[in-house]
């Protein structure tokens, strides 16, 4: 009898350990996703604008944008990155529906995204420019009244303008909402006033262009924040998550953030911008200042 209960015993611990084995088999493929498998995650921008975002004749994605995205996936090993080129409006419509799970486009920050979407840290961080003819009398973001530009809808750029316009109806931007990748021929045949983006882009775009008509003002940040009446808003670019994958994005956070300490990011933008040491922003006390005055940000809305 004692054999026959020892055997018993025996097996039950037997299949009590089996079971744990299972259990935390089942844990770490959860982990990882159904069956173990790696997380796909889908990640879409549209064609440009360039250097942040290219697209080369396969269809394959590219730039400064994509290659820091690849860089922080690269330490995420249960995740797999799947590019996908689409529309700008479609980013935020497949982010919507959960097709994609995150999104880049070489987007600011503004209020209305923050309420929908969840914001990465900043990755990219540079001065600010305007294109404008060289016969133009428009010397600083406070001309802009009075004055055409393109925009794309909901973005930054908009928000200020619409602001301004707001704040002096008797002097407002005339703001054409359209596609913007063709402002450097727009401005130099006079069909808008001027271009506002990140200057080392406009350096870039207006010296391929070898339009000779056109030149690139450097706008001080301090000077725009003032203009647009959001000294407290988050400066630089950020990538944006939507709602439900909190534990998507503090990972990729973690990461990025990391980049950002060792240095991989530095010389990241040294390639592609020729950002030195000295010229030198993107910090991570800059990255948390950013995501802190983002949360102050989006606390507002909701206190409304």
């Amino acid at each position: 009898m004692k054999t026959i209960m020892s055997i018993v015993a025996v097996a039950s611990l037997a299949l009590a350990a089996g079971t744990l084995v299972s259990c935390g088999g089942k844990k770490d493929a959860a982990a990882q996703g159904d069956n173990g498998k790696k997380r796909v995650i889908t990640i879409a921008s549209s064609t440009g604008p360039n250097p942040w975002i290219t697209v080369d004749d396969n269809g394959n994605s590219g730039g400064y944008d994509i290659d820091v995205i690849r860089l922080v996936f690269e330490q995420l090993p249960q995740y797999e990155p799947k590019f996908v080129v689409t529309e700008f409006a479609s980013i935020f419509t497949g982010l919507d529906s959960g097709m994609y799970q995150l999104g880049v486009n070489h987007l600011g920050y503004n209020r209305a995204r923050a309420e929908k979407y969840l914001f990465s840290y900043p990755y990219d961080y540079g001065g600010s420019g305007i294109v404008v003819r060289k016969d133009s009398p428009i010397k600083s973001v406070f001309d802009f009244g009075g004055h055409s530009t393109l925009a794309t809808p909901a973005s930054f750029n908009a928000d200020a303008y619409e602001n301004w316009n707001a704040a002096h109806p008797d002097n407002p931007i005339n703001i054409i909402y359209a596609d913007e990748s063709e402002y450097d021929l727009q401005v130099s045949n006079r069909q808008i006033d001027f271009f506002f983006f990140t200057k080392y882009a406009l350096d870039k775009k207006v010296e391929s262009s070898g339009l000779q008509d056109l030149v690139v003002l450097n706008v001080p940040h301090e000077e725009y924040a003032r203009f647009a009446n959001k000294e407290d808003a988050p400066s630089g670019l950020y990538y944006v998550f939507p709602k439900g994958e909190e534990k998507l994005q503090e990972e990729f956070d973690a990461v990025l953030l990391k980049l950002v300490e060792e240095g991989s990011l530095r010389k990241l933008r040294k390639d592609y911008f020729n950002i030195t040491e000295a010229e030198e922003t993107l910090s991570a006390e800059f990255l948390r200042e950013q995501k802190a005055k983002i949360a102050a940000d989006v606390a507002k809305a909701y206190d409304k």
